[in-house]
């Protein structure tokens, strides 16, 4: 896996000012995970490129992330009883659903379930959950969420984009866009981890060369309302999403307020220095490279069908 580096600006305040606290992630895989100087949002800097990570996406994200077809799929994020509960409509509206780096379908199909009158588009990148989506009736309308996708067809009243946002290389345009396709009166459904709820090995665990941004309650909201939405349910880290940040939300008036986002520079690097010192103990540096090698003889097996060479 052939990757290059570049260096952006906080995608939360726009400055050039930040500090590496950690050079490595999971799978040992060289990464940057940067703090920003003046707001203390955490993201991937210098990071891969666009290239490095599209090549990465379509040819190799399998090999380290197993993703679940949606009928294997036991857990219910109850993405949809959220909306619901929110969005107050009858379950036999005709919705239109977009589901914003879909996978298998999980959330989508499940989504579905719930509203059996919804028809659902899908951005996805993966090869084969495409050709899966395209197998359940799922319209793949891009694999790139950074492509120009929101320029055509009609707007969604619900947009979903669940375990994606982390891994956007753009997320104020992907916001825009989102917003520009969200119907009047429609509902975007967001999920994203959370950086107040950090597993240790932090290098082993949370820190991802996949994952390019760390969201915090606090600068999530000042994202979203910044781009023009507005929240009507957060919540963290419940029994059936362990570790993240979800929200509903729907469009903001044009004249709402975007409150001033406080700088958690000093609390967060803290907190993250600190776990890194817990780490280096003997107790994790043993545990953790017995699993790092049970997780590299996992992934050689799925790469050979099982079958040992």
């Amino acid at each position: 896996m052939k990757t290059t580096f570049e260096e952006v600006v906080c995608p939360m305040c726009n400055s050039d000012q930040y500090e590496i606290l950690c050079k490595k992630g999971q799978y040992d895989i060289p990464m940057n995970a940067s703090i920003c100087k003046v707001c203390g949002f955490v993201y991937l800097n210098p990071r891969w490129t666009k290239e490095s990570y599209n090549d990465f996406y379509n040819n190799s994200y399998d090999q380290y992330f197993q993703r679940v077809k949606a009928e294997d799929e036991k857990k219910d994020l109850k993405i949809a009883q959220r909306i619901y509960d929110n969005y107050k409509i009858d379950k036999d509206t005709r919705l239109k659903v977009l589901d914003i780096g879909a996978g298998f379908g999980n959330n989508s199909l499940k989504f579905k379930e719930f509203f059996k009158n919804s028809t659902i588009s899908a951005i996805e990148s993966g090869k084969e959950s495409i050709s899966y989506l395209k197998s359940k009736n799922i319209n793949v309308i891009s694999n790139d969420v950074d492509s120009n996708w929101e320029t055509k067809g009609d707007k969604f009243d619900v947009i979903i984009i669940n375990y994606t946002f982390e891994h956007l290389l753009n997320p104020n345009e992907t916001l825009s866009k989102i917003h520009k396709k969200l119907a009047d009166g429609g509902v975007m459904y967001i999920g994203t981890i959370n950086m107040d709820y950090i597993d240790l090995p932090i290098t082993k665990r949370f820190f991802r060369f996949a994952h390019t941004l760390y969201f915090t309650e606090n600068n999530l909201r000042f994202m979203l309302e910044k781009n023009g939405f507005e929240i009507m349910y957060l919540n963290e880290n419940d029994d059936m999403n362990n570790g993240i940040i979800y929200a509903v939300c729907k469009k903001a008036k044009e004249d709402t307020e975007v409150k001033e986002l406080k700088s958690e520079y000093e609390i967060s690097k803290n907190k993250i220095q600190n776990l890194l010192k817990k780490e280096t103990g003997i107790f994790f540096y043993i545990k953790w490279k017995v699993r790092y090698f049970l997780s590299k003889l996992k992934r050689k097996l799925n790469q050979t069908g099982g079958k040992n060479e």
